[in-house]
C-alpha cells in the first residue's frame, strides 16, 4: 500500500509537471501502460502462442549407413531410414496442453491488469479521502483560530456558521 501510495504522489508530481489534470481514468490508463507485471504478463501470452507451434513436433528423419565385413572378407554396405513418429493421441493432447497454457497465460494478464485497476482505484479515493480530510482539518483549524483570537481580543465569540 506504500508503494501505490507513492505512486499517487508521483502521478500529483507529474501532473504539476505537465499542468495537464489526472483523472481517475487517466491514472488508470498511465498505471496500465507502465507497469512491468502487465508487460511481463503480455510476453508470456505470446511466449505460450510462439509453443503453440510445437505441439506437432515429429523428430527429424535419421539416415544410417553402415559397413560391416562379412566373413567371405566382402564389406556388407547396408542403408537404413527411420522416422520415430509418437501415436496420434500424443500430438493432439501436447496441442490440448499448449492450448490450455495459452489460455492461462491470456486469463493470467488479464487478473493483471485488473489487480492493477483495483490497486490504482484504491490508491485515487484514498488520496481523495485523504485530501479532503485535510481540507476539513484546515477549516476546523481556521475556525479554532478565530476562537482564540476572538477570546485574546476580549470580544464574543461570533455565531457559529453552518457548515456544508
Amino acid at each position: 500500500m506504500l508503494i501505490l501510495g507513492f505512486s499517487v504522489f508521483q502521478i500529483s508530481a507529474a501532473k504539476a509537471q505537465n499542468n495537464t489534470p489526472l483523472t481517475l481514468d487517466s491514472a488508470i490508463s498511465r498505471a496500465l501502460k507502465n507497469n512491468l507485471q502487465i508487460r511481463s504478463a503480455g510476453l508470456s501470452v505470446e511466449e505460450a502462442k510462439a509453443l503453440q507451434k510445437s505441439g506437432t513436433d515429429i523428430p527429424k528423419t535419421e539416415l544410417m549407413l553402415t559397413q560391416d565385413p562379412t566373413s567371405g572378407g566382402n564389406m556388407d554396405n547396408a542403408i537404413g531410414i527411420t522416422q520415430t513418429i509418437a501415436w496420434p493421441g500424443l500430438y493432439k493432447n501436447q496441442r490440448k496442453l499448449l492450448d490450455q497454457q495459452t489460455l492461462l497465460a491470456e486469463r493470467s494478464r488479464h487478473l493483471t491488469r485488473a489487480e492493477i485497476t483495483r490497486h490504482v482505484r484504491s490508491a485515487w479515493y484514498a488520496y481523495l479521502l485523504n485530501r479532503e480530510t485535510l481540507r476539513i482539518l484546515n477549516y476546523q483549524d481556521s475556525v479554532y483560530k478565530g476562537f482564540v483570537k476572538r477570546q485574546r481580543s476580549g470580544l464574543k465569540p461570533a455565531k457559529p456558521r453552518i457548515w456544508n
